[in-house]
């Protein structure tokens, strides 16, 4: 019996000021307010992370529009279609005979 009371007497003290200190704790949130101003900040926050997202999203379409229709891709793609038809060229010059291997 001893060492039943001896057993349970440290989880009844951790319940009592686990209990304790949750009372405590809600009345100073209560009196300061600490979870009503953290959710307004948490919404603001999201707030301005929305803002910022919209912002790069038109100021990167508007930066990819830029890009594709700018001289250096422009002269990328000639350089492309120039370098495409040389190895076309190339390709069609190429006779496969057998007994090659």
């Amino acid at each position: 019996m001893g060492t039943a009371i001896v057993a349970i007497g440290p989880v009844v003290a951790a319940l009592v000021v686990g209990v304790g200190l949750a009372i405590v704790l809600d009345m100073l949130d209560k009196h300061f307010g600490v979870t009503e101003k953290l959710g307004k900040l948490c919404e603001e926050g999201l707030d301005k992370l929305k803002t910022l997202t919209e912002s790069a999203k038109v100021a990167g379409a508007a930066t990819w529009h830029r890009l594709e229709n700018s001289g250096a891709v422009r002269d990328l793609s000639r350089a492309s279609q120039v370098s495409a038809d040389w190895v076309e060229r190339q390709a069609s010059m190429v006779r496969w005979e057998m007994g090659f291997l």
